[in-house]
């Protein structure tokens, strides 16, 4: 007697349908952002301690008159400097130091808003010279 044709196809059936279902996951490619001390927000890294467009949380928008220092939507930028609508710390900022702009060079950081080679007894992380 010969086995009816469905139950041979069954085990077929039953691979194939694991192969479309170990491929399956929860996450979603391109969540894996790296940002270093940023914060990915909608697939972009952004400084959420400067960005006024995403203060101190991703989509949380300071108003037209006011800038993101710290992570808080104020109304001036206090000690620090507005380059662009953006306040920075122009006393550490590699890419404003001492002046909107003011880009220092490759393996130079930012020390007291000049451009220096090393940062003294400061350790240099990413172009910023840190107390550690």
């Amino acid at each position: 007697m010969t086995r009816p044709r469905s139950l041979s196809l069954r085990p077929f059936c039953m691979l194939l349908a694991l192969a479309f279902t170990a491929g399956c996951g929860s996450s979603v490619v391109g969540t894996d952002l790296e940002c270093g001390e940023g914060t990915p927000c909608d697939g972009v890294c952004r400084d959420t301690r400067f960005d006024p467009e995403h203060c101190g949380a991703c989509g949380n928008s300071c108003d037209a008159d006011h800038y993101c220092t710290n992570g808080t939507c104020q109304p001036t930028c206090g000690s620090f400097t507005a380059c662009d609508g953006v306040c920075r710390d122009t006393d550490v900022d590699p890419k404003n130091c001492g002046a909107c702009g003011h880009e220092c060079g490759e393996g130079e950081v930012c020390l007291l808003g000049s451009c220096e080679l090393t940062c003294g007894s400061l350790t240099a992380c990413d172009g910023v010279c840190r107390d550690t």
